[in-house]
């Protein structure tokens, strides 16, 4: 019995088909073609409608050139990119990913992929990776619940990485790969990844006021990764670090 091909197999062909392993099984498999003409098209439309109209994007129109502001991550443009992203707020995946275990086990998990030019593999907490290495997230949680994907890096300066626009947070239901997903700007450092995820939405800039209030002071936090607080309960919330290298 022949098996589709998984999302992230697909997306790891879209980052480079020469070096995909399902090369072959595209061939024979309709399902998994008509499934990969579907990312290819909402990639497509991520490009064309939705990056345009990012924050980074709105902001670089209107700063000067080298703002200390302006922010480092920037959404991906899908063609040629780590994986198709899917058209604002399309979350891949009904399913959690394998070995999942639902509300009884974690609450809210992240798992992050990096993309280069060597291919893509999954990022562990602290892993090093290339300064301008490319990201796709994955998030799961064991009930529905509203979104934040956001970071924080040495400096203190904080990227709001997903949704990248608008003043809602995402609903995810069970596990979700993030449309879009970030570029990283080249600049070697620490950078600390944070997921937020509560049952009724929650304004990013209490997200955000709580990451900067979590880390005030303290030199080594964005190490250790401190549990955020101020935050609703029932807020579910998941962190990783990396470490970007040159």
């Amino acid at each position: 019995m022949m098996h589709c091909a998984s999302e992230l197999a697909l997306e790891a062909y879209l980052f480079d088909p020469t070096r995909s392993t399902i090369r072959n099984h595209l061939e024979s498999c309709a399902p998994c073609r008509l499934r990969l003409s579907r990312m290819e098209k909402e990639g497509e439309e991520f490009r064309r409608f939705v990056e345009p109209r990012t924050i980074d994007r709105v902001l670089s129109s209107r700063e000067p050139a080298g703002s200390g502001w302006r922010r480092r991550l920037a959404l991906l443009v899908p063609a040629g990119g780590l994986a198709a992203a899917a058209a604002a707020m399309l979350l891949l995946s009904p399913t959690p990913p394998d070995g999942y275990v639902g509300a009884k086990g974690t609450a809210l998990s992240l798992r992050v992929w990096a993309g280069s030019d060597d291919g893509a593999r999954e990022v562990a907490d602290g892993d090093r990776i290339p300064a301008d290495a490319r990201l796709r997230f994955r998030v799961a949680s064991g009930q529905a619940c509203r979104l934040w994907l956001l970071s924080v890096d040495g400096r203190g300066e904080v990227s709001r990485l997903f949704p990248a626009a608008g003043d809602a947070p995402a609903t995810v239901t069970g596990g979700a790969t993030l449309p879009g997903g970030a570029a990283l700007d080249g600049q070697a450092g620490l950078e600390r990844l944070y997921a937020v995820c509560s049952p009724d939405p929650i304004p990013f800039d209490r997200v955000e006021r709580s990451l900067r209030t979590a880390l005030a002071g303290d030199g080594a936090a964005l190490r250790r990764g401190p549990a955020l607080t101020g935050l609703p309960a029932g807020a579910a919330q998941a962190t990783m670090l990396v470490e970007k290298v040159p």
